[in-house]
This record gives structure tokens, sequence and C-alpha cells, in this order.
């Protein structure tokens, strides 16, 4: 939300970038692509052909609006050059209940929660962000070996202090 907000915003009542002082980071996480297993698509090549043949008829999940799993959506709709029409929930656990379900064909979704529902072949993990394979998912290549260059999107997790916090204090 630090990141994100001031783009969504015309106004905010603080500076994300005057305001704060960076502590640390606590979480980050790169994104997988998951899909139910109907969709007829077993790699991100075989993803991109179906997304093309059928603009706006895929679903994808996200855990609201603006957020870092809907960009990631949006992000891969643009450099592929189709639409996707996009179903906001409030949480990832509905998101991903509702993927198991059909409901929704995909969802950016940090590895973590999905794994034991992809090891169980629940859902299909067919690529993830960032430079390097997911230690526990070592059979998913990165977007940049299945042929996606420049698909960056991650999501972090951060400690802020107001701006001015003495350094030692930092």
């Amino acid at each position: 939300a630090h990141v994100i907000n001031p783009n969504l915003f015309r106004t905010l009542p603080y500076d994300p970038v005057k305001d704060f002082a960076p502590v640390a980071t606590v979480y980050a996480s790169e994104f997988a692509l998951a899909l139910h297993p109907s969709v007829p698509a077993n790699n991100v090549k075989e993803f991109i052909a179906l997304a093309k043949a059928r603009p706006g008829q895929l679903n994808y999940a996200s855990t609201g609006n603006g957020s870092p799993n809907q960009l990631a959506a949006e992000l891969f709709s643009m450099m592929v050059g189709t639409k996707m029409q996009h179903i906001p929930y409030k949480g990832s656990g509905q998101a991903i209940a509702d993927l198991i379900g059909g409901q929704v064909q995909l969802y950016f979704t940090p590895p973590l929660p999905a794994i034991p529902f992809i090891k169980s072949g629940k859902l299909k993990a067919i690529a993830v962000s960032g430079e390097t394979r997911v230690p526990a998912l070592p059979q998913v290549p990165t977007f940049t070996e299945a042929g996606l260059a420049g698909l960056d999107a991650r999501v972090w997790y951060g400690v802020l202090a107001p701006a001015g916090t003495p350094k030692d204090i930092v």
C-alpha cells in the first residue's frame, strides 16, 4: 500500500518518501501464476495463446482493487496484449478457494499459500516472477525462463518509522 497508494490516489495526507524512514523488510515474495487444472494451458506460451484467443473471458482473482495481485495480472495482460476479467476478493483465502473451485481461472499469488494445492494437483503453477525459481517449486520456471522477460511483480511488507527518527533507533 505504501508504494501503490500514491499511484492510485490523487492526494494523500502524507508523502510516502519524505514522511517516513525505512526500518526493515519483514516479508517479501515473488508471485506464482496459478491456474485451475481445467485451464487448457500447461506453460506460459500456451497460456498467452489461450488468453489472446479468449480476450475478456478468463477471470482472475485478486485480493482487491489496486492490490499487488491485480497489478501483476494487469502487467501480464499489458505485456502480452490481451484482456482478462478482474474478480476482486476481500482476501487471499477466498481467492484461492474460488480458484480451486473453478469460479476463477487464475490468480497471481505468493507461492507459500498455494504450494500445498500445487503439489496435490488442485492447482497448477506455470511460472514465478523474480530472477530465480522458488525452492519449494523447483519444477516451475521463472517468467523469463518461460519466454516472458520483464514480468517483475512481487509483494513486500516492511516497518517504517516517522521521518526524522534518530538513526540509532531506526
